[in-house]
């Protein structure tokens, strides 16, 4: 137990003068980090105005595209799935994209009809219709 000397409250109960000594104290611990960190920043910025030729971050390298060969797969399900000789059957399909094929086909025949997006540039390969709407 602390003596009411110690404590600089003397007139109040003992919870309270603890509350009050630990709030002095925390107080008294604020200002020192405030003060500890502004004279770092200012020491910071000194430093930084003494340096005037600054230099910005190195530019992330990114690693180049991976060639997936995208139009020998489109191909190669075309010619599975959707060519008359299909390698196959109706069974098969259904499993594959969980509908019939008609109806696949005439969702991507809508989809190409009804919005730009879907129809192939010419400028560069992009995902397939049928690969996107199968995805």
């Amino acid at each position: 137990m602390l003596g009411t000397s110690v404590l600089p409250f003397p007139d109040q109960s003992e919870s309270r003068r603890r509350r009050l000594l630990v709030c002095r104290i925390a107080q008294q611990n604020r200002r020192t980090v405030q003060q500890i960190l502004d004279s770092d920043l200012d020491n910071k910025l000194d430093s930084s105005d003494s340096n005037e030729e600054t230099h910005p971050p190195p530019k992330k390298m990114r690693q180049p595209n991976k060639d997936r060969d995208h139009l020998k797969h489109h191909e190669s399900m075309m010619k599975d799935y959707f060519s008359k000789s299909s390698r196959y059957n109706s069974r098969d399909f259904c499993q594959r994209f969980h509908m019939e094929r008609g109806l696949v086909v005439r969702i991507i025949e809508d989809l190409t009809k009804n919005y730009p997006f879907f129809v192939q540039k010419a400028v560069r390969i992009h995902v397939s219709i049928s690969k996107q709407q199968t995805v």
